[in-house]
């Protein structure tokens, strides 16, 4: 018997929307308004608002829900200024990272997966004003039985406004994106044992 292993490809799914968005209290003074508008790109949006003199709101975390519905440890907060005033996707992880965490299908696919986003800013006492976690999970991901999990990659439309001693800050729509390698069983060719006695004329 010769086994000769099927070739395996890459693929991917996404970026899918999340199914439910909430605030979620965990960290951070300043609550999310409206939370499920980050479902979807259409110009209406999940708001907090960060007094502040300023303008100078950032990342504090971007972390991924793991399918307890724990927060993972990894921190992929960017350090640059949110833009103000325009609609921006801002991207964490990627096609290889897999955000400091072991992963298999059904965690992927588990309504409790996602990622949580939560912003700050720095008061004119210095003090840090801290958003709560905007909450997106039930993406809706069917990744196949046994695949391997290579990579996660997350993209938040945001953007920050203006006015007075207080910003106010926007998330349009999170979205997620999973890439993975298929499990393919091994293709099985038999060859003949058997060797039929010939007759030489």
């Amino acid at each position: 018997m010769l086994v000769f292993a099927a070739p395996c490809f890459g693929a991917s799914q996404g970026p899918n929307s999340p199914g439910t968005a909430a605030d979620d209290a965990v960290v951070g003074t300043e609550s999310w308004a409206n939370p499920n508008n980050s479902k979807v790109s259409d110009g209406i949006y999940a708001t907090t608002v960060l007094n502040n003199y300023r303008a100078n709101t950032r990342d504090k975390y971007v972390q991924i829900v793991k399918s307890d519905g724990s927060i993972g440890s990894a921190n992929k907060a960017a350090s640059d200024y949110w833009v103000y005033r325009t609609d921006t996707y801002a991207s964490y992880g990627g096609p290889a990272d897999l955000w400091g965490e072991s992963w298999d299908a059904d965690k992927i696919n588990d309504a409790d997966f996602g990622v949580v986003i939560s912003a700050y800013s720095i008061k004119e006492d210095y003090a840090e004003n801290i958003t709560h976690y905007l909450r997106a999970t039930n993406f809706g991901f069917s990744i196949p039985a046994g695949a391997t999990i290579n990579g996660i990659f997350a993209e938040v439309e945001k953007q920050r406004g203006g006015g007075g001693s207080s910003e106010t800050i926007y998330i349009d729509h999170v979205r997620m994106t999973v890439y993975y390698t298929e499990a393919t069983p091994p293709v099985t060719r038999l060859r003949n044992s058997t060797w039929r006695n010939a007759t030489i004329r």
